[in-house]
C-alpha cells in the first residue's frame, strides 16, 4: 500500500488508525512459503477430466534452438482438459513479484509487466495458421520504463493505455511507431479503458478514501469531464467497458463487490449500482489488497468481478440481477481438494463459453454458466502462486504467470 501523506492525501487522525487496525487482519487468506528446494518441473492434470500424460515443459534458453512450429487446436469447453504446458520463459523480477498481462484484441501482442515494474510488449511467437515457435526471446520487445499498475488495448489494437504509479497515464499508439502520449490527471490514476472507438480513455482515481472516474480526449489530451465523483463507494481500483462499447464499468476499493456502471451511449448516464454479495463497510486497503477485476462476458454482457474474497459474482448490468456466483474453491467426490483462494486474474474467452481463472495456486477454466470445472493446473511446491492469466482471441493459447517468477504458455496440440 501507498499513502504519501505530502504528495498524496493528508488523511485524518481516525482514517490512519482504521487503516492501521485493517493491515492488523491481513493473513485471513492463505499466503506463500519462503521456498526451501527449487520448484520442479510441471505438468498438468485436469479435474474432474482424465488424467493426463504429464508433459515437460520446453525451457527456453537464449543460446538454444527453437524447436520446430507446434499447430494448435482452438481450446473450447469440450477439450480443455487436453490442455498442456508448451513452453515457458523465466522472467527478470524477484521472487514473488506480481505480474500484468494482456493480450491485444487481434491477438499479435502482449503486454507483460512487473506489478510496479517496467513494461514489455512482446510479439507472440506465431507462425501462421495456428501455429506457435516454443520460445520467445524477451528480448525481441519494446521495453518501457513505467511502473506498471494497470495495462488496456483498445479495441482495434492500436493503442495501449498504461497506468504509472507516478501519477500519469501513457497511452502507447503502435501507428505511431510505439511512441507515448502523456496524460495527467491531477489524482492518483489506478485503472483506464479506452471507450468510443479509442478516441477518448476513461481513468479511474483515488484520493485517500475518494476517488473518480474522468473523461479524457485524446486527440487533445485534455481532461473533458468527471463522470463519477466522491462516491461512497470510496476510491477507484479498475474499470471495464463492454465488448459492445455501450456500458462502463467502475470497482471500488471501500465495499467488497462494489460495482457500478454508467450507459456509453446516453452520454455516460448512471445505468446500476451492483452489489448483491457482502455489502458491508470493508476498511480500505487501497487497490493493493482490495480490488474488483471486471470483466464482461462477450457472449451475455454479464460483468464478472473476481476480489481478494474467494467467489466471483456475475451480473446482469442492465437488470442489476446477480445471475450467478462462482467460487475458486474445487470440490471433488464431496470433498475440499483446493483452499478457497483470493482471484488474482480473471479472463472470458472470445466466445464467452470458458471463464480462465487464476487463484493462488491454481489456474481453472470454468463454465460460466453452470461453474462446472473445465481444466485446472496446480502449482507444486505450494510456495509459489499464480498472479495473472490472460488468453489469446482466438483461444490457442493460455498464458499465465506465476510468483517464482516465470511466464507460462499452454495449449492443445494438433496431433
Amino acid at each position: 500500500m501507498r499513502i504519501n501523506l505530502e504528495h498524496k492525501v493528508a488523511l485524518p487522525v481516525f482514517a490512519a488508525i482504521i487503516l492501521a487496525s485493517c493491515r492488523s487482519n491481513a493473513g485471513e487468506y492463505p499466503t506463500a512459503q519462503q521456498p526451501e528446494t527449487p520448484k520442479p518441473q510441471a505438468s498438468a492434470s485436469p479435474s474432474p477430466a482424465p488424467s493426463l500424460t504429464p508433459t515437460s515443459w520446453i525451457r527456453y534458453s537464449p543460446t538454444s534452438t527453437p524447436p520446430a512450429a507446434v499447430s494448435l487446436l482452438p481450446i473450447t469447453s469440450e477439450n480443455a482438459h487436453n490442455i498442456e504446458p508448451l513452453f515457458t520463459i523465466p522472467l527478470p523480477w524477484p521472487a514473488y513479484s506480481e505480474g500484468l498481462l494482456e493480450v491485444s484484441p487481434d491477438g499479435k501482442l502482449l503486454a507483460l509487466a512487473e506489478s510496479r515494474g517496467p513494461l514489455t510488449i512482446l510479439p507472440l511467437p506465431w507462425q501462421g495458421d495456428g501455429k506457435v515457435i516454443p520460445g520467445a526471446r524477451l528480448s525481441s520487445g519494446r521495453s518501457y520504463n513505467f511502473r506498471t499498475v494497470s495495462l488496456s488495448f483498445s479495441a482495434d489494437s492500436n493503442q495501449l493505455a498504461v497506468v504509472d504509479d507516478g501519477d500519469l497515464v501513457a497511452i502507447i499508439d503502435f501507428r505511431d511507431a510505439g511512441r507515448a502520449k502523456i496524460l495527467a490527471p491531477i489524482e492518483w490514476p489506478t485503472s483506464a479503458v479506452f471507450t468510443e472507438e479509442g478516441a477518448k480513455v476513461a481513468i479511474g482515481t483515488m484520493r485517500g478514501l475518494n476517488g473518480s472516474v474522468q473523461l479524457w480526449d485524446l486527440a487533445t489530451a485534455s481532461h473533458l469531464r468527471d463522470i463519477s465523483r466522491d462516491s461512497p463507494s470510496g476510491g477507484v481500483c479498475s474499470l471495464a467497458t463492454s465488448p459492445d462499447e455501450s456500458a462502463l464499468a467502475a470497482g471500488y476499493c471501500t465495499y467488497v463487490f462494489d460495482i457500478r456502471t454508467w450507459d456509453i451511449t446516453a452520454d455516460y448516464s448512471p445505468l446500476s449500482r451492483l452489489t448483491g454479495l457482502d455489502e458491508v463497510p470493508y476498511c480500505s486497503h487501497f487497490c493493493d489488497e482490495n480490488r474488483n477485476i471486471l470483466r464482461f462476458d462477450p457472449a451475455t454482457g454479464f460483468l464478472a468481478s473476481g476480489t481478494n474474497k474467494w467467489r466471483i459474482p456475475l451480473y446482469d448490468v442492465r437488470s442489476k440481477a446477480l445471475e450467478f456466483v462462482l467460487t475458486t474453491l474445487r470440490v471433488t467426490d464431496g470433498s475440499e481438494s483446493s483452499q478457497p483462494y483470493p482471484v488474482s486474474g480473471l479472463v472470458f474467452s472470445h466466445d464467452g463459453n470458458m471463464l480462465a481463472l487464476s487463484a493462488g495456486n491454481e489456474l481453472q477454466i470454468r463454465d460460466p454458466g453452470t461453474g462446472a470445472f473445465l481444466w485446472h493446473h496446480d502449482l507444486e511446491p505450494w510456495e509459489y502462486a499464480y498472479t495473472a492469466i490472460a488468453i489469446t482471441p482466438d483461444s490457442r493459447m493460455l498464458i499465465s504467470t506465476d510468483s517464482s517468477p516465470e511466464l507460462q504458455f499452454w495449449g492443445i496440440p494438433a496431433q
